[in-house]
Protein backbone atom coordinates (compact mmCIF):
# COMPACT_ATOMS: atom_id res chain seq x y z
CA UNK A 1 0.00 0.00 0.00
CA UNK A 2 2.75 2.61 1.04
CA UNK A 3 4.76 1.65 -2.57
CA UNK A 4 1.41 2.77 -4.54
CA UNK A 5 0.91 5.49 -2.52
CA UNK A 6 4.57 6.69 -2.76
CA UNK A 7 4.14 5.63 -7.24
CA UNK A 8 1.22 7.57 -6.90
CA UNK A 9 2.42 11.15 -5.14
CA UNK A 10 5.75 10.90 -7.30
CA UNK A 11 3.61 10.25 -10.77
CA UNK A 12 1.03 12.76 -9.56
CA UNK A 13 4.25 15.33 -9.67
CA UNK A 14 5.10 14.77 -13.05
CA UNK A 15 1.75 14.71 -15.12
CA UNK A 16 -1.51 16.44 -16.30
CA UNK A 17 -4.09 14.54 -17.67
CA UNK A 18 -5.17 10.56 -17.21
CA UNK A 19 -4.18 9.47 -20.10
CA UNK A 20 -0.32 10.59 -18.95
CA UNK A 21 -1.01 9.37 -15.52
CA UNK A 22 -2.07 5.85 -16.45
CA UNK A 23 0.95 5.56 -18.66
CA UNK A 24 3.49 6.59 -15.98
CA UNK A 25 1.93 4.58 -13.82
CA UNK A 26 2.06 1.40 -15.53
CA UNK A 27 5.81 2.55 -16.14
CA UNK A 28 5.89 2.36 -12.24
CA UNK A 29 4.44 -1.29 -11.99
CA UNK A 30 0.88 -0.48 -12.04
CA UNK A 31 -2.21 -0.68 -14.13
CA UNK A 32 -4.70 1.89 -13.58
CA UNK A 33 -8.47 1.33 -13.50
CA UNK A 34 -10.78 4.05 -14.08
CA UNK A 35 -14.63 3.56 -13.51
CA UNK A 36 -17.47 5.20 -13.02
CA UNK A 37 -17.08 5.01 -9.58
CA UNK A 38 -13.56 5.73 -8.84
CA UNK A 39 -10.07 4.79 -9.53
CA UNK A 40 -8.14 1.21 -8.72
CA UNK A 41 -4.98 -0.30 -9.39
CA UNK A 42 -3.66 -3.70 -10.14
CA UNK A 43 0.28 -4.28 -9.31
CA UNK A 44 2.56 -6.55 -11.10
CA UNK A 45 1.42 -9.53 -8.84
CA UNK A 46 -1.90 -8.53 -9.53
CA UNK A 47 -2.63 -7.22 -6.57
CA UNK A 48 -6.25 -5.47 -6.68
CA UNK A 49 -6.29 -1.69 -4.70
CA UNK A 50 -8.13 1.30 -4.62
CA UNK A 51 -7.54 4.74 -4.79
CA UNK A 52 -9.11 5.11 -1.73
CA UNK A 53 -7.32 3.03 0.30
CA UNK A 54 -4.07 3.89 -0.76
CA UNK A 55 -5.38 7.65 0.05
CA UNK A 56 -5.87 9.17 -3.25
CA UNK A 57 -9.58 8.60 -4.48
CA UNK A 58 -10.01 9.27 -8.17
CA UNK A 59 -10.91 13.14 -6.86
CA UNK A 60 -7.97 13.85 -5.02
CA UNK A 61 -6.29 12.63 -8.51
CA UNK A 62 -8.29 14.65 -10.57
CA UNK A 63 -7.85 17.63 -8.72
CA UNK A 64 -4.37 17.56 -8.86
CA UNK A 65 -4.41 16.47 -12.68
CA UNK A 66 -6.48 19.75 -13.29
CA UNK A 67 -3.93 21.81 -10.88
CA UNK A 68 -0.90 20.84 -12.98
CA UNK A 69 -2.32 21.78 -15.97
CA UNK A 70 -3.28 24.70 -14.52
CA UNK A 71 0.30 25.14 -13.44
CA UNK A 72 1.73 24.59 -16.86
CA UNK A 73 -0.29 26.42 -18.45
CA UNK A 74 0.41 29.44 -16.52
CA UNK A 75 4.32 28.21 -16.68
CA UNK A 76 4.16 28.40 -20.65
CA UNK A 77 2.41 31.56 -20.64
CA UNK A 78 4.82 33.21 -18.85
CA UNK A 79 7.75 31.60 -20.87
CA UNK A 80 5.91 32.88 -24.21
CA UNK A 81 5.42 36.43 -22.47
CA UNK A 82 9.38 37.02 -21.85
CA UNK A 83 10.42 34.93 -25.10
CA UNK A 84 8.38 38.35 -26.46
CA UNK A 85 10.02 40.56 -24.38
CA UNK A 86 13.55 39.48 -25.11
CA UNK A 87 12.47 39.72 -28.64
CA UNK A 88 11.02 42.87 -28.45
CA UNK A 89 14.69 44.09 -26.83
CA UNK A 90 16.54 42.50 -29.23
CA UNK A 91 14.62 44.08 -32.16
CA UNK A 92 15.25 47.86 -30.02
CA UNK A 93 18.53 46.89 -29.77
CA UNK A 94 19.34 46.46 -33.47
CA UNK A 95 17.24 49.41 -34.18
CA UNK A 96 19.34 51.68 -32.04
CA UNK A 97 22.81 49.81 -34.22
CA UNK A 98 20.86 50.72 -37.46
CA UNK A 99 20.77 54.41 -36.36
CA UNK A 100 24.32 54.71 -35.75
CA UNK A 101 26.11 57.84 -34.23
CA UNK A 102 24.19 60.33 -37.05
CA UNK A 103 21.17 59.72 -36.00
CA UNK A 104 22.07 60.66 -32.51
CA UNK A 105 22.79 64.18 -33.70
CA UNK A 106 19.61 63.94 -35.35
CA UNK A 107 17.85 63.48 -32.45
CA UNK A 108 18.53 66.58 -31.14
CA UNK A 109 20.76 65.17 -28.27
CA UNK A 110 23.10 67.53 -28.65
CA UNK A 111 25.71 65.32 -29.72
CA UNK A 112 28.37 66.04 -31.97
CA UNK A 113 30.81 64.10 -34.10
Amino acid sequence: MVQLREAIMQTLQQTQDLASFKEQMQHRGYKVHKTERGISFTDRDHAFLTGSKAGYPWKTIEAALAQNLVERQAQEQRLEQERTRQLEIRQKLEHMEEDGPHQVQRRGLGMHM
